[in-house]
């Protein structure tokens, strides 16, 4: 892997994403990013938090304002800065962003409640990226993410199609790599999303488009229930990891 040429697309793209010309098909997977989203919520709040991979902030602020004391970190120069603008413009002064390779971290050991990241794992290696979490993890702590699945053949063609959108290195996750990433991580909790849903963008602009979401959501639930390795097809799967000892964090 390239960690430079990482860093340079990530800084070229620091405030205009390479796919904002896709972004109302991302509409379809509003179910993963809302349970997600709803995850990292309830861990949160409260604790010492870090976000693994941060860009320009993309969940920092939403977990600062509900009283998460965050930390986050990226290979980016441009999108630390444009993170640490943020936080002065929002009056978040207590926040930290930070440039810093995610494989190898500056923090002391035990440095934080919870890891959460979004897209992040699929540009590094597993081993070393795992490692690194649950080193600063405190014990009972827990990580947190949200990363596309490769297994998907139109999927993958849609990403053969597009190359810019992406870098060179980025794999999506493999169902291997999620059972190896639990023997790395400890206690481990998988959901997957989205098979059915892409029936549903013929009715983007539609006043169906929503309900016929809504459908496919249900619909990928059902038959991931009666057919289980159509989880392998999914677009996202959400990933929690337990760290071993200290107290269970519940909701507060």
């Amino acid at each position: 892997m390239s960690k430079a040429n990482e860093q340079a697309f990530f800084d070229q793209h620091a405030e205009n994403s390479p796919r904002e010309s896709v972004r109302q098909y991302y509409a379809i997977a509003n179910k993963s990013h809302q349970h997600f989203d709803d995850m990292i919520r309830q861990a949160a709040a409260g604790r010492d938090v870090l976000e693994y991979g941060c860009g320009v902030g993309n969940f920092s602020f939403d977990l600062a304002a509900i009283g998460a004391r965050v930390t986050g970190i990226d290979i980016s120069p441009n999108s630390v800065e444009v993170a640490r603008k943020r936080a002065l413009d929002q009056g978040f002064d207590s926040m930290i962003f930070e440039v810093m390779d995610a494989e190898n971290m500056d923090f002391p050991d035990e440095s934080f409640d919870v890891v959460v990241g979004s897209a992040i794992l699929h540009h590094l290696d597993l081993e070393k990226s795992a490692t690194e979490i649950m080193r600063v993890l405190r014990p009972g702590g827990r990580a947190l993410f949200l990363e596309p699945l490769g297994h998907n053949p139109a999927l993958n063609l849609f990403r053969r199609l597009t190359p810019t959108m992406r870098t060179d290195d980025e794999h999506p996750l493999t169902m291997r790599e999620l059972k190896h990433l639990g023997t790395l991580m400890g206690e481990s909790d998988y959901r997957f999303f989205h098979v059915c849903t892409f029936w549903a963008i013929p009715f983007l602009k539609t006043p169906m488009f929503w309900s016929m979401v809504r459908l496919m959501d249900k619909l990928d639930d059902a038959l991931f229930g009666i057919i289980p390795p159509l989880k392998a097809w999914s677009w996202f799967v959400t990933m929690e990891y337990r760290k071993a000892g200290g107290r269970a964090q519940e909701a507060d």
